[in-house]
């Protein structure tokens, strides 16, 4: 039976000092348990931010171009095989210890080395590097340096940021005794759950301890209840990673080939890089589904202006004119592949980041008056 709740609530009058009435509280219970107002509370807000080194990649996981990662939150960057995963961790590496950070990075895969670091101007004999097997290894030890760090006079100030490449390449603990054992039976999901117990308590680590954590992981495609409907992406190792990361964010790839000529005098497509493109599939931070795109070039590395095109042409600093962009501000037309230089962004960059968090950033949502709201479209309904 499904019927309106009666309207017989009396308004609720304040007649206290709510925050008289919380601090009394809290001079009971702050001083035994972490319990404070949420104004004085170090736990979940967010006091710095970590630049990806694309100001693209940074608007889909922050919703501003000048921030990217939150020095106390979990994340993971998903995508199939080759996609720039490791390539964005090496990237934010650099501009981490730019700003001043420690990283410890854990690999499981055996993706990096000392050369591939230092092509990314990663300062290798500062970077603390972990090879890592199970899935409790890297658990166990992740948690004890975030408390030690803290807890040490010398360094508990000291900002850290923390990798894991990949999560994919963890082994659960019955994969390894059955090695140890000569088995190849199933594991019945043991590995997730593992996975799953894993982000939960990494998670609140990095919140207690204000220290990031970004992981990198694979992702699979699923057939879709709907047969006419399209695969679904999905990371391995279950939703655990998905539930507790404060973002996650999926890439796929495709390849920019140019014209060059070969030994013979031919022209031929040479493949000289990729484009990412970042899809926020969980944003604590963002809308769902806010994508960006980055460019990999491999000679020239990573393009720090590429993906912001369109919101230029958005808020109207830019306009398209045929085949070319009018840039107003230089009062000059370009060519896409001519456009993405620090002449032509630069200038615009606070009035282009303006927009975009306006775009892309959750709004405050509120009520004005309860009297605007049409009862006959209320969800405003028991079921009993």
């Amino acid at each position: 039976m499904v019927k309106r709740k009666e309207e017989t609530t009396p308004e609720l009058k304040k007649v206290f000092d709510a925050v008289a009435v919380s601090k009394k509280f809290l001079e009971k219970f702050g001083k035994d348990a972490m319990v404070t107002s949420m104004k004085d509370s170090t736990l979940s807000n967010v006091t710095a931010w970590i630049n990806s080194g694309s100001l693209s990649l940074n608007k889909v996981l922050s919703g501003s171009i000048y921030k990217g990662f939150a020095n106390n939150r979990l994340y993971v960057i998903a995508g199939p095989s080759s996609t720039g995963k490791t390539l964005i961790c090496q990237k934010t590496v650099k501009e981490a210890q730019k700003s001043g950070y420690v990283v410890v990075y854990f690999d499981s895969e055996n993706a990096v080395d000392n050369e591939s670091m230092k092509k990314f101007g990663v300062d290798t004999e500062a970077l603390i590097y972990v090879p890592i097997v199970t899935i409790s290894e890297f658990r166990n030890l992740a948690i004890k340096m975030m408390r030690d760090w803290r807890e040490n006079d010398e360094t508990k100030d000291v900002p850290i940021l923390f990798f894991c490449d990949s999560l994919g390449g963890l082994a659960g603990t019955k994969e390894m005794n059955d090695v140890e054992e000569n088995k190849s039976a199933s594991d019945m999901g043991q590995r997730a759950k593992e996975l799953r117990a894993a982000a939960r308590l990494l998670t609140v680590n990095c919140a207690k301890h204000s220290i990031p954590l970004i992981c990198t992981n694979h992702t699979y495609e699923q057939s879709a209840a709907n047969p006419q409907a399209a695969p679904i992406t999905k990371m391995s190792g279950g939703e655990g990673f998905m539930y507790a990361a404060s973002a996650v964010v999926y890439l796929r790839k495709s390849a920019v080939k140019e014209l060059e000529k070969n030994a013979v005098g031919d022209n031929v497509k040479t493949k000289k890089g990729n484009i990412l493109k970042a899809t926020s599939e969980k944003n604590r931070f963002v809308r769902d589904g806010t994508c960006g795109e980055l460019f990999v070039h491999f000679d020239k590395g990573v393009s720090p202006y590429y993906g912001l095109l369109v919101d230029a042409v958005d808020s109207g600093l830019f306009e398209l004119r045929g085949t070319r962009y009018f840039v107003k501000h230089l009062d000059k037309s370009f060519f896409e592949n001519q456009i993405y230089t620090k002449e032509v962004f630069a200038p615009i960059l606070e009035a282009l980041n303006t927009f975009i968090e306006n775009k892309y950033k959750y709004s405050s949502i509120e009520i004005t008056d309860i009297d605007d709201i049409d009862p006959a479209s209320s969800d405003d309904i028991e079921v009993s």
